[in-house]
């Protein structure tokens, strides 16, 4: 009896000792890691590579939408005698159209500022709110009639029925109209560098620069100007479209 125990005994198998366990975990643990960071860069890469494709499709797509010019106006050469708007007969008469919803018209506003704040400006400044029929009494009033309420000087038109925005031809927001003290028009354009962008720009400057020479009483003998208008169209389908975003 005591020989088949011993014999037993020598049958079983030799259990490893603990270092060799905790090596074979290790190993363990690094081929699971490897083949999980192998699994996860094949993954990523073509995942950062269509991230940074996309990114760089909208970023070109936001840049040619901010450097798009819209419809500029067809205004008349000479101040119309049947508008009943005001024209000042001593200096240049600015007019600005504006979009009371039109994000990209907060930086028109803003050049319109420096404008009119620069001292020995020379002309009278307006802005008219277009009103188109079929809205509410105070569609007009938002946050950009309240920007413009606090400029120096600048008159604000609520034009109800767009009957100023289509006597002179404006179909765009941003749309800058300067006449000089004879009733001829001088500048046809907007005033910023690209949708939404303020800054220096050529329009700006230009209008800036009638304004200096009205001083001198030189200004009927400057050619007229255009420039690229930067906003959102004077349309139907704009009402509805920037309505909806501004309840949102």
């Amino acid at each position: 009896m005591l020989n088949v125990r011993v014999q037993a005994e020598h049958e079983q198998p030799a259990r490893p000792d603990a270092a060799d366990q905790n090596s074979q975990k290790a190993n363990a643990r690094r081929h699971v890691t490897a083949m999980v960071n192998r699994f996860s860069i094949s993954q990523c890469v073509p995942l950062v590579v269509a991230w940074g494709l996309l990114t760089g499709m909208g970023m070109l797509g936001l840049m040619l939408y901010e450097g798009k010019a819209n419809t500029a106006a067809t205004a008349p050469e000479r101040w119309p005698d049947e508008v009943r708007l005001s024209r000042n007969e001593t200096s240049p008469t600015l007019l600005l159209f504006v979009h009371p919803h039109c994000p990209c018209s907060r930086a028109t506003l803003g050049e319109l500022e420096r404008i009119v704040a620069r001292p020995g400006g020379g002309m009278s400044a307006s802005v008219v709110f277009w009103h188109p029929k079929g809205v509410a009494t105070d569609w007009h009033q938002g946050t950009l009639w309240s920007y413009a309420q606090t400029l120096p000087g600048v008159q604000l038109i609520d034009d109800i029925g767009s009957v100023i925005s289509r006597r002179f031809g404006v179909s765009t927001s941003g749309q800058v109209l300067v006449y000089d003290s004879s009733g001829q028009l001088k500048y046809s354009g907007g005033i910023t560098k690209a949708r939404g962008h303020s800054g220096d720009s050529a329009g700006s400057d230009d209008v800036q620069s009638i304004g200096k020479l009205s001083i001198d009483k030189s200004s009927s003998e400057t050619p007229m100007k255009c420039g690229a208008v930067f906003g959102c169209p004077l349309s139907e389908s704009t009402v509805i479209a920037l309505s909806q975003e501004r309840a949102e």
